[in-house]
């Protein structure tokens, strides 16, 4: 019986719900390689980002458990299957396309553009800029067929880089991570 407040106490202290913590613990319990699993919250439009490595720990914590119930798990758990996604397709369409600095260029000449100032600070913003379709053309490694797959590439990165700048929601998430690291 005292065991089982242990338990409860730090859950119950932490404002955490106790279903959400079982299931955090169940997908990270099987992440190899913690310090890397960690970058699944540095999302970017980036070579480094498209780690195969990192794709393979996500899978270790998706293969670990299924749907989860809890809303904050579950929506941890997509954000999972979406990132796992993204770096797969990056590798199996784009790769031979953009990699081996190319998507590195794209960016610098996008990025060297002068633009009208902006008070927008969404971080999400540039994933999707036209001008990242329009160089990726111009580009000895890539065709006008890598265009339509990097259209689905750039939404389904912005679409993620919005849930991780969802308000609260990301650092949600980080609360459960730091729950279960302190925890095992």
């Amino acid at each position: 019986m005292f065991l089982f407040l242990l338990v409860l106490v730090p859950v119950a202290i932490s404002g955490l719900d106790s279903q959400c913590v079982e299931e955090f613990h169940k997908m990270l319990g099987c992440v190899k390689n913690r310090t890397l699993f960690s970058r699944i919250y540095d999302l970017g439009l980036d070579e480094e980002w498209m780690d195969r490595n990192l794709a393979e720990e996500i899978g270790n914590a998706i293969s670990c458990s299924s749907m989860p119930t809890c809303l904050d798990a579950e929506d941890f758990y997509r954000l999972l299957l979406q990132e796992k996604w993204t770096i797969d397709f990056y590798h199996s369409e784009l790769k031979s396309c953009l990699g081996n600095g190319t998507l590195k260029e794209i960016k610098r000449i996008c990025n060297s553009i002068p633009r009208p100032p902006s008070d927008d600070l969404n971080p999400c913003q540039g994933i999707e800029d036209p001008c990242l379709s329009e160089e990726l053309v111009k580009q000895k490694t890539c065709t006008d067929a890598h265009l339509p797959d990097f259209k689905v590439f750039s939404f389904a990165l912005h679409t993620e880089c919005v849930s991780l700048h969802v308000p609260h929601l990301a650092d949600k998430w980080k609360e459960y991570s730091i729950d279960y690291y302190r925890s095992s």
